[in-house]
């Protein structure tokens, strides 16, 4: 596995990758949301971003949009603690919680 990003802020595949993340986080079905973890825990194990920021990216709003939906993000938390348990790295609660931002910490109650 590469260590850092594999895509670099205005890479071409930028904004494709983006879009299927979007579309992934969005979808409502659990296969599609059992491979979107298995995408985060390799960001995760890079300190990427589930979405690739760049300064002059038109929606600046798209990873709060992503955030603020508990419904998905707690769907997303189903999925990726079975993908980081089944990680041969270990992940810190903190690239997932604070670094990253995936998990907020009401995701894993309730």
């Amino acid at each position: 596995m590469p260590e850092g990003p594999s895509i670099k802020v205005g890479d071409s595949l930028q904004a494709l990758e983006n879009a299927i993340i979007v579309h992934a986080w969005e979808s409502g079905e659990n296969a599609i949301t059992s491979l979107l973890a298995e995408i985060a825990v390799e960001k995760i194990l890079r300190y990427e971003a589930l979405i690739t920021r760049d300064e002059f990216e038109e929606d600046v709003n798209v990873d709060q949009r992503l955030a603020s939906d508990a419904i998905l993000r707690r769907r997303l938390a189903t999925s990726l603690l079975p993908a980081i348990a089944g990680s041969a790295k270990r992940i810190s609660p903190w690239l997932l919680f604070e670094k990253t931002q995936y998990l907020q910490r009401d995701d894993l109650h309730g």
